[in-house]
């Protein structure tokens, strides 16, 4: 033992202060606060469960008539994804992403269209640096939602000529995966509620008769499949 040590264990001895005397506040401390978060954690269960039947009960109230808990479960559903629809819109906003992309919807699909200068260079099929942010943007709304998502590539009617794919058929199949590998295995997205397909040439918005028209065409479609019965 040094001399400090024995000064230590002295001072310790003269003083009648246990070394280990800080052990039994601390783990007091720790059980009030891990109390604390518990019941925290009930409150916001308890106030979620509330608005939760409080919706429920406006909802039967509006129609004006009850409703099966499937049914309520579908309307809960497509608020949802309206909800999650204007996140998307502010998100390409903010992003300024409008000029590249658009939000449409029908009774059964909400489609995120992406032009492909925001994605791929011509004629490539691997990601731009900045598609990759885009994306990840993108995902981080989608991946809360249970929803099916079909990631689909189209092309403009321009033959291949040399270069790694021979038809465009096999780059909107290619761009369309590399997409679905992003938003797998970099944002967390579900593979289970992912499908991919390409196009090619044989769904163009617009006739390939000018150089406007074939840009647009040159896409990848994002489709976000509502829930059934919730439209």
């Amino acid at each position: 033992m040094t001399n400090k040590d024995r000064r230590t264990v002295g001072l310790e001895e003269d003083s009648g202060i246990d070394s280990n005397f800080w052990i039994l506040p601390y783990g007091n401390m720790m059980t009030i606060v891990m109390i604390f978060f518990l019941i925290l954690y009930a409150y916001s269960y308890v106030i979620s469960q509330k608005q939760y039947e409080s919706t429920l009960v406006k909802i039967q109230e509006d129609l004006g008539r009850e409703m099966s808990e499937e049914e309520l479960e579908q309307i809960l559903m497509r608020q949802k994804e309206l909800e999650k629809q204007r996140e998307l819109e502010k998100l390409f906003k903010e992003a300024g992403l409008e000029e590249f992309a658009t939000i449409t919807e029908d009774e059964q699909r909400v489609r995120i269209v992406m032009k492909e200068p925001v994605l791929f260079d011509l004629g490539k099929a691997e990601l731009k640096p900045g598609a990759r942010y885009a994306l990840g943007k993108i995902a981080s709304v989608l991946k809360v939602l249970p929803n099916e998502i079909a990631v689909e590539g189209y092309t403009d009617n321009v033959p291949i000529i040399g270069g790694e794919y021979r038809t465009n058929w096999e780059l909107s199949t290619a761009r369309a995966f590399n997409v679905i590998r992003y938003l797998v295995h970099y944002s967390g997205l579900n593979p289970r509620n992912l499908a991919g397909v390409g196009y090619g040439e044989y769904h163009p918005l617009y006739p390939n008769d000018t150089k406007e028209h074939r840009a647009a065409n040159r896409r990848v479609e994002i489709v976000v499949v509502k829930s059934a019965g919730a439209s």
